[in-house]
């Protein structure tokens, strides 16, 4: 009998072990999901337009604030995430309307291509904080923060209102 309820201990102990394990391999990945939600939002605020320090500490890879192109979106949404050994996925989709093109000095152009896009973020552990390790996209910005930045001709920031207009419609 004695050994019996040794045993029920022990059991009972590896099992609040594993929940407690559990509990905090959560809380870890909570981390990093929100820094993939803090990075996609700051993203799509155009921040990734200029040098961002904070945007050189969170992926695995120097951040090139020297785009000739970013993605104009009408907006996002986060899926379930998952945890695979050491890393965690996230995975985001995007409404693209189509990119901004540099063509010259102090010039952009909207080139309207409509569709959906999905990444999976894919996050590891670096020095003791989560970075994005994958993928690495050129920015995503939306729309409304596009036409307030972007210095477009007429018909391009019509082109491109008429696109956000659409999509806001569905």
């Amino acid at each position: 009998m004695r050994a019996a309820t040794l045993v029920l201990i022990a059991l009972m102990a590896v099992s609040c072990k594993r929940a407690e394990q559990r509990h905090l391999i959560g809380q870890v990945a909570d981390s990093a999901i929100a820094l993939v939600r803090q990075y996609v939002e700051r993203d799509s605020r155009g921040e990734r337009l200029a040098t961002a320090a904070w945007f050189l500490r969170v992926v695995a890879w120097p951040e090139d604030p020297a785009f000739d192109s970013y993605t104009v979106i009408a907006g996002f949404a986060f899926g379930q995430p998952a945890e695979t050994g050491d890393s965690v996925l996230v995975p985001v989709s995007y409404h693209r309307l189509g990119w901004m093109q540099t063509t010259g000095r102090a010039s952009v152009r909207f080139v309207a291509s409509d569709s959906a896009e999905r990444y999976v973020f894919r996050l590891g552990q670096h020095e003791g904080r989560w970075v994005i390790a994958h993928p690495r996209l050129e920015p995503h910005v939306v729309a409304d923060t596009a036409l307030a930045k972007a210095p477009l001709s007429k018909p391009d920031r019509e082109a491109l209102q008429a696109r956000l207009h659409e999509s806001r419609q569905r």
